[in-house]
């Protein structure tokens, strides 16, 4: 599920139309490195990190439905401040996807 998850994300990121070939490689190693940091996460632990991975899709799906300018990311960095303690390599790797999103107006 995590794999095809992010796979989606992948698919709508490339669909976006907003992205050049440089932007496109980029968050395809972030996203391939989240789920490798995800992989390795105990199995208690992986629930909350596919939660993580469905808001961050669910981002992605809103932002190409209006001004990417008006895209609120607010709760995903919430969810991001909250890991920041206790999973500093996820977090750094989501923090990278979402200030490459919103450099490129996404």
């Amino acid at each position: 599920m995590l794999k095809d998850t992010i796979a989606q994300i992948k698919q709508l990121l490339q669909n976006t139309g907003k992205l050049n070939f440089v932007d496109t490689e980029a968050l395809s190693e972030l996203l391939d490195q989240l789920q490798s940091e995800l992989a390795t996460f105990p199995k208690d632990q992986q629930a909350q990190a596919i939660e993580i991975a469905k808001l961050t899709k669910q981002k992605i799906e809103m932002s190409k439905l209006q001004d990417p300018k008006e895209a609120d990311f607010s709760d995903l960095e919430q969810v991001v401040m909250e890991y920041e303690i206790t999973h500093p390599r996820l977090t750094d790797t989501i923090r990278s996807i979402c200030n490459l999103l919103s450099s490129i107006g996404i």
